[in-house]
């Protein structure tokens, strides 16, 4: 095999492993292709930070249908739709692209402190423990995880 086929080879092995960790749920990552799930606004219901993925996916069903869960900051800040906030902001999932030290950077560019991406996993509501939300405007911002915030949702 000849230098030209075996850096080919290797490049496509990458970027299909890549493809697959994306697709597989790596955490940060979006877990469904951006081109099926699309913003589709704001509960209404509020909840802190610790109301668990499940609680949030809960919350974006009762609203938006059996298959709206929590929104992506991608999947908000791609959105053509802008609905208004009737709280101070929505918790998004983050969707972390890279890390510098020992700060991760969101889709949207915004640095957080790694312990204070998602009130712990979505189950802290405690003093000291912060999440990424959507505030006015669609600015990604952290919220202190006992605040009561609407949810992101994302739906089919």
């Amino acid at each position: 095999m000849n230098r030209k086929a075996v850096v080919l080879a290797v490049a496509s092995t990458v970027a299909a492993t890549v493809s697959l960790m994306a697709f597989a749920g790596k955490p940060g990552t979006d877990p469904t292709p951006s081109s099926e799930y699309k913003f589709v606004g704001y509960t209404v219901a509020l909840t802190n930070g610790g109301a668990t993925p499940f609680g949030m996916n809960s919350s974006c069903q009762a609203e938006f249908g059996s298959e709206a869960r929590m929104a992506t900051t991608k999947e908000v800040l791609q959105s053509i739709i802008q609905p208004s906030l009737q709280a101070t902001a929505a918790w998004a999932h983050p969707m972390i692209v890279s890390s510098e030290g020992g700060y991760l950077i969101d889709f949207s560019g915004y640095q957080i402190h790694r312990t204070w991406v998602s009130c712990e996993g979505w189950t802290f509501s405690t003093i000291g423990s912060n999440g990424l939300s959507i505030g006015p405007g669609g600015v990604v911002i952290h919220s202190s995880c006992e605040s009561m915030l609407q949810v992101s949702c994302s739906a089919p």
